[in-house]
């Protein structure tokens, strides 16, 4: 007698999810006609499938208010497994507030959604993990972003498209700000942390694209399983700054009590350039420190001329300041780092200023809450005359001072 069992097989769910997505633009054309379709079928007790159908019209339109109002009307109990992920992905690319953001990954991270996720077929796999990967960028949650780029560049069979997909985790990760990478280094995850070393090592050596090159190999070394070891993730279109476009020049007293201001002003500065490429990859450009301690201001001045820059920064002290100004022209747009209250400055072509004061950092700072609907703080400064201005600069912008007894 002959005893038989069998293993259950699980079906791949082969489905595709390209057509969950919001249009860039809106097509006012389409929108139209989707808006008359709809009020003619309105009287109709529709499903959450047809509600699904029409939000995901509309998303295609390019309105993601209308989309939103469709979606809040379903019922994702009645969804199938297949539309439950499709309403899924489609309620997060909608999402526009943090609040929204937030209840979206959850439902990306719900058990109903990890439970087909085992039997998605590759391609809305690849889907599901840009968008959980994206999300979670958004939110913060760098460890949880790179994880699913790990589990999406393991999906991929072909080098090519692999590589890019590297290039793609490493240019979000030197965006990152550097103390969030150092942090993000200890992490447990040996492959998370190693990829975080990756972005600090080239954050540290992105001016120099020879000792780059060598601190990428110096990595792999390190890391020799590491996927990112199998690729060249450090190729030109995104790691070197270099364009024809022309130079950017710092000019930053790099010894005794301002090197370290200096540094933090860099590091500023580069995290706002890298936050630049996010949104316009073409604004690449060669950035070029100066130690004005060493050379002096002005000499500093005519060496990063000699590079034909696009733009020049620098005089962070006021004797520098003084210094730039005393220049008769400036050829290419110079940027003084220093107050000009408080300078006799000439009105010359090219010539700006950028105050580096405290006073204009609590003045973003305020201008930033009221736009944001914040409607009370609590102001904890010295009883003095610069407590005094800078509590009054509240009031510039709208907030009435109450004195706490």
């Amino acid at each position: 007698m002959f005893t038989m069992s069998c293993t259950p097989v699980q079906n791949t769910i082969n489905t595709t999810t390209s057509e969950v997505y919001v249009s860039a633009s809106q097509d006012d054309v389409l929108l139209k006609s989707i808006e008359e379709e709809t009020l003619e079928s309105e009287q109709e007790i529709k499903t959450s499938q047809q509600l699904l159908e029409t939000a995901l019209k509309f998303a295609q339109g390019g309105s993601s208010l209308q989309s939103k109002n469709f979606l809040k009307r379903i019922n994702p109990e009645e969804l199938n497994d297949v539309s439950f992920l499709n309403y899924s992905l489609l309620e997060s690319k909608v999402s526009n507030s943090e609040d929204e953001l937030n209840v979206a990954f959850q439902k990306l991270e719900s058990n109903r959604i990890l439970s087909i996720e085992k039997n998605l077929n590759d391609e809305a796999l690849i889907d599901l993990y840009k968008e959980k990967s994206a999300i979670a960028l958004t939110l913060g949650e760098l460890k949880t972003s790179i994880q699913y780029d790990v589990k999406l560049h393991n999906l991929i069979s072909s080098k090519e498209i692999k590589s890019k997909l590297h290039n793609e985790t490493l240019a979000k990760l030197i965006s990152q700000p550097y103390k969030k990478l150092q942090q993000c280094k200890n992490n447990a995850d040996l492959i998370v942390a190693a990829w975080c070393d990756l972005g600090l090592e080239i954050r540290d050596t992105q001016l120099n694209s020879q000792t780059r090159a060598d601190a990428y190999q110096n990595w792999r070394e390190r890391y020799p399983d590491h996927s990112a070891a199998q690729f060249a993730v450090i190729p030109n279109d995104v790691h070197d700054v270099q364009t024809e476009k022309g130079q950017i020049a710092l000019l930053l007293p790099l010894e005794g009590e301002y090197l370290s201001p200096s540094k933090k002003f860099i590091e500023g500065f580069l995290n706002g350039y890298f936050n630049s490429l996010k949104t316009n990859e073409d604004n690449r450009q060669t950035i070029k420190i100066f130690n004005s301690s060493e050379d002096g201001i002005l000499n500093s001045y005519q060496d990063a001329m000699k590079l034909n820059p696009q733009i020049i920064i620098g005089g962070f002290r006021q004797s520098e300041a003084k210094d730039l100004l005393s220049l008769e022209t400036y050829e290419v747009p110079t940027i003084i780092l220093n107050d000009f209250d408080q300078l006799n400055y000439p009105e010359r072509e090219n010539l700006f200023f950028f105050s580096n004061s405290q006073g204009d950092e609590i003045s973003h700072i305020i201008s930033d809450m009221w736009y944001r609907g914040i409607q009370s703080v609590i102001v904890i400064a010295p009883d003095h005359l610069w407590g005094y201005r800078r509590r009054k600069l509240f009031n510039l912008v709208g907030w009435q001072e109450e004195a706490l007894s």
